[in-house]
Parts: C-alpha cells; structure tokens; sequence
C-alpha cells in the first residue's frame, strides 16, 4: 500500500527548459506497478513482434523444385516460418491446398510455385484457371478459414 505522509512542493532555482528550447519535448509518462509487497514490479517485457506464418505449395514438377524449397527453406528465420509443402504430381493440388490449409490459422501468405500460363498454374494434376475457381469456389473459398486478417495469396 502507497500512501502520501504530507504534501511536498519542490521549487527550483534553474530556468525552465521550455525558455531554453524553442522545441518543446513532449511530457513523458511513466507507467510503474506495485506488487503485494509494496516494491515496484519489473517492468513486462515488450511484446514480442508476430511471427509471419507462411506456406509455400510446390508442384515437383516445376524444374529443380529441390533447389527452390531448399532456397525457401534457408529463409526461415525469426522474423518468417515457412512451411513448404509438396505437390504430389498425380494428384489434385486443389484439394491438396483444401487439405493442408484446413489443419492451419493465422497463416500470413500462401505461395503457388509450379508451370503456368496466362490465367493458369498447374497443381499436380489440376489446373487453376478460371473455370476450376468457379467449379471449387467454395473449397477454395475455405482457403480464408486459415488465413490471418490481411493475408497474401
């Protein structure tokens, strides 16, 4: 428990530092928490900053497919995680991505790597163009259900 014995008034003799300085700093608070012994708490340590969550969807067909995940993988750090999952070629990428992403939140981007043209890439054995978004527009749809507010696709 804190309590005041007596008002106390400080007066000093010195200028004061707004005369001096034509910029004026801004007031500065401080913020300091008294535990049950009645000494002052540690400061909590800053929030540590979010980690980015991100994964990158491989087709091992794209040419030297190793070579990119080890390179995707070699940028992990404290700052980014990625997870690289691997496109199995005879099968749906589609529904691969539907699978994966369904297990995972707060993902911050999704990367698409293999063969593609103008409004398509292939995903094992689909092909995401137009037609095939109408066609699974809503297991697609749920791709967002893993996905943190302002996410990259």
């Amino acid at each position: 428990m804190v309590e005041e014995i007596e008002p106390r008034i400080l007066y000093s003799a010195d200028f004061s530092p707004v005369l001096l300085d034509p910029a004026p700093a801004a007031p500065v608070a401080e913020h300091r928490i008294v535990d049950a012994t009645g000494e002052f708490a540690a400061p909590a340590a800053p929030e540590q900053q979010a980690r980015n969550h991100e994964v990158v969807f491989v087709d091992t067909a794209t040419p030297d497919y190793q070579k990119l995940v080890d390179d995707i993988k070699a940028q992990s750090g404290a700052q980014r995680q990625f997870d690289v999952v691997l496109l199995e070629p005879g099968s749906d990428g589609i529904q691969q991505i539907s699978a994966t992403l369904a297990t995972m939140k707060d993902v911050s981007a999704v990367h698409l790597i293999g063969h593609g043209a103008d409004g398509q890439i292939e995903l094992g054995a689909a092909t995401l163009n137009f037609e095939s978004l109408l066609k699974n527009a809503s297991q697609i749809q749920g791709w967002g259900q893993a996905l943190a507010p302002g996410a990259d696709l």
